[in-house]
């Protein structure tokens, strides 16, 4: 937690943008999550190829749009044919900062933006399309 705080610093961020929360409860996560500009998920790609990174459904579900890397099972896709977030190709600092841009204009949609992820969630994440997916798979071999 101390070094993200003097990276911040370092950055000149200033400590009072960074905000780390630990040891809340799972009912006040929501609140938490819908609180922030979005979630990020840098994820190796070569240990999580058929993944997906469960807080990403749950930043979508809040409307928060997430910053991924690519490789990461489908993620990719559905962040891209849905816009509901930012692809980081490259971790040099141009690279970062054309993704705070694209950021900062993707969340310019406002409103539009949280109902895409929302949906986005729901269609592609929700618990209940999983099982359903998975019936539709049991029933077609049996």
């Amino acid at each position: 937690i101390g070094s993200v705080l003097r990276m911040a610093k370092a950055k000149t961020l200033g400590e009072d943008k960074v905000k780390i929360m630990s040891g809340l409860g799972f009912e006040e996560m929501p609140r938490y999550v819908r609180a922030a500009d979005a979630g990020v998920f840098f994820i190796n790609p070569y240990k999580k190829i058929g993944s997906c990174p469960i807080k990403m459904g749950e930043f979508l579900a809040s409307g928060v749009p997430v910053i991924i890397n690519p490789g990461v099972g489908d993620t990719e896709e559905i962040v891209r044919e849905n816009k509901v977030g930012v692809i980081v190709r490259d971790f040099g600092e141009d690279g970062c900062r054309d993704a705070v841009r694209e950021l900062v204009v993707l969340k310019s949609a406002g409103e539009d933006l949280s109902s895409r992820c929302v949906d986005t969630a729901k269609r592609y994440l929700s618990l209940d399309r999983g099982v359903e997916k998975y019936f539709n798979i049991y029933a077609a071999l049996a």
